[in-house]
């Protein structure tokens, strides 16, 4: 199988994978949302921003470098392997410790046993991050995929009985421990890689050199990415976080993974041909387009039909989500073509200007923060569209200079996504406004309507397009899993 093919099936399983987390998670968060209040969701979201910070440390930035390493010996393995594992110990001990800080903080007294006991996955983190950063290395993305399915649906599962017998916040909480203890053996069956007890401090300064700037470079976006949960939780409480949370959640979270499942079958191929810069250019160009064909028509539709969804699905309570949630979709749709730039800077080996991009634009991002908070929960929202727009455009100028991309090579990557999403808006934009005049308040026949017709016209629109990109996929896909079957269909017809 070709690069190129490896690529695309590693996306597939990806996105497969993700769609299918998501879906149970959305319905998990569905059903937790009828018997939790918003207070409840803000004070776990409170927890997550200590959570949020130890990961950033836990992993060392050891992922990327194993990844980005071609020569990669038993020696290096085991090196990142057990400086992983003690940085999860470690890591998971400063945060038990400092939860009664946390605590004060946010003035919530229950955060100090919600983020001690949290700090437990840390230490189980770091058992298994190198195993899963080998099977990305080798772009077996099938066998992470169903490992992680089974992640969540464990955790989904033992969520939704806590929440049923009345234990409240804390099945949020259990909710992201419980998959972890099914990872670790799962994780080392399927890489078949066992650690050895070694340690080369040669092998730790070469990693580190590269990794360290990939761990600053984390540390930063995590600022950047909770800064608005500590903001809010601390001058506007648990229930409005609560709110704002959930939007994040429902739209942002799940278009990350998309964007990031490219991002991980991404790297590890324009790592194989760094040297290759028109193959990278190519690479990179075909994984933005494929991304903005899909994310584009979903924020789209979720704006359209974000009041019907939010209704539906978690109740008349949790309504203020919506004008949030709609901001949102303006900023996931820039941010799912942005997340993969990373890819660029370190496939190139060049973190330390992934680095140094992320520190420009961070005192930013809190500025848009502190400024939107006045204006509640969509102030910092729109503060947070603003800001990633333009940095949006700052960080595609440098890295597209690093590969020597064209800035109109670039742009054209996005006409036809647009295009396509446009129709797309114009057909369920009118069947919209005949359904809500003929179906006034049966919400759940609207959105039902709305999105079926919104994922047809779509679908319908690619089929027709001539577009080469999405030729080849078919006739992949046709190759893939038509073409063996087309001898039994034969011999059916006769």
């Amino acid at each position: 199988m070709s690069l190129v093919q490896k690529v695309f099936v590693g996306t597939v399983w990806n996105v497969t994978g993700q769609l299918s987390r998501q879906l149970i998670s959305l319905a998990t968060i569905a059903i937790l949302a009828r018997f939790l209040s918003p207070g409840d969701f803000g004070l776990v979201a409170m927890g997550h921003t200590v959570k949020a910070l130890a990961y950033v440390f836990a992993s060392v930035g050891m992922g990327a470098a194993i990844i980005q390493r071609k020569d990669l010996s038993e020696d290096y393995l085991s090196t990142a392997y057990w400086t992983t594992f003690l940085a999860g110990m470690i890591i998971a001990a400063i945060v038990a410790g400092a939860s009664p800080l946390v605590a004060w903080f946010f003035n919530r007294s229950e955060l100090i046993l919600i983020i001690a006991v949290t700090s437990v996955t840390f230490a189980l983190g770091g058992i298994s991050s190198t195993h899963r950063d080998l099977l990305e290395k080798r772009m077996q993305f099938k066998q992470i995929s169903i490992i992680d399915f089974i992640d969540v649906c464990a955790g989904s599962a033992i969520a939704i009985i806590m929440a049923w017998k009345g234990m409240g916040y804390w099945s949020l909480v259990v909710r992201e421990i419980a998959g972890t203890f099914f990872k670790i053996p799962l994780y080392a069956v399927a890489s078949g890689w066992r650690p050895r007890l070694v340690f080369r401090r040669n092998c730790f300064r070469d990693l580190f050199g590269f990794s360290s700037y990939v761990l600053m470079s984390n540390l930063l976006n995590y600022f950047n990415r909770n800064g608005d949960n500590i903001i809010i939780g601390r001058v506007l409480g648990a229930t409005l976080l609560g709110y704002y949370d959930l939007a994040y959640s429902f739209m942002l979270k799940p278009l990350q993974y998309v964007s990031s499942t490219t991002s991980r079958v991404l790297f590890p191929a324009l790592s194989k041909i760094q040297e290759d810069k028109d193959s990278v250019r190519r690479m990179y160009l075909r994984a933005i387009k494929i991304i903005s064909l899909l994310t584009f028509p979903m924020m789209a539709g979720l704006f359209l039909v974000s009041s019907e969804a939010i209704l539906v699905i978690y109740g008349a309570q949790w309504e203020p989500v919506v004008p949030v949630l709609q901001v949102f979709c303006l900023v996931g749709a820039v941010q799912s073509v942005t997340t993969n730039v990373g890819t660029v800077f370190m496939s190139q080996g060049r973190s330390d200007l992934m680095f140094k991009t992320t520190l420009i634009i961070s005192p930013f991002i809190w500025l848009s923060f502190i400024i939107g908070v006045r204006w509640g929960i969509i102030g910092v929202a729109i503060g947070y569209a603003i800001v990633t727009c333009v940095w949006s455009l700052i960080v595609h100028s440098i890295a597209n200079r690093l590969i020597g991309l064209d800035r109109g090579d670039f742009l054209a990557v996005f006409k036809k996504p647009l295009i396509y999403t446009l129709i797309m808006v114009a057909i369920v934009s009118t069947v919209k406004s005949f359904m809500t005049h003929w179906l006034k308040g049966n919400l759940i026949i609207v959105l039902f309507g709305l999105v079926s017709c919104g994922i047809f016209a779509y679908l319908i629109i690619l089929v027709r397009s001539m577009d080469e990109d999405i030729l080849s996929i078919k006739r992949f896909l046709f190759k893939k899993w038509v073409g063996p079957m087309k001898p039994v269909l034969d011999l059916k017809r006769e």
